[in-house]
């Protein structure tokens, strides 16, 4: 009975990580990128301001390194912050 239980946990781990890496990479196959809704409804922004965006948000690194750093804050429960421009949930 033990081992059975065993078995299903050890088979939990990997499709936890895929289903992280599906749900990452559909969030990052959405057209444009959420600086892109930020700057473009405001005509005052400059490149150097959407790309002080990039790096605050973090969408400046390589996709591996984007989503190890997502999969580590997900882990702790730190949803990142808003795009939302009143900072709603």
């Amino acid at each position: 009975m033990w081992l059975y239980i065993l078995k299903r946990l050890g088979l939990m781990v990997p499709m936890l990580l895929g289903i992280t890496l599906i749900s990452f990479m559909v969030i990052h196959l959405a057209p444009g990128t959420p600086t892109d809704m930020q700057t473009t409804m405001n005509p005052k922004a400059s490149l150097e301001a959407q790309q002080r965006l990039r790096e605050l948000y973090g969408l400046d690194k390589p996709l591996r390194v984007q989503y190890t750093d997502w999969l580590s804050r997900l882990v702790h429960l730190d949803f990142g912050r808003s795009f939302s421009p009143d900072r709603r949930p």
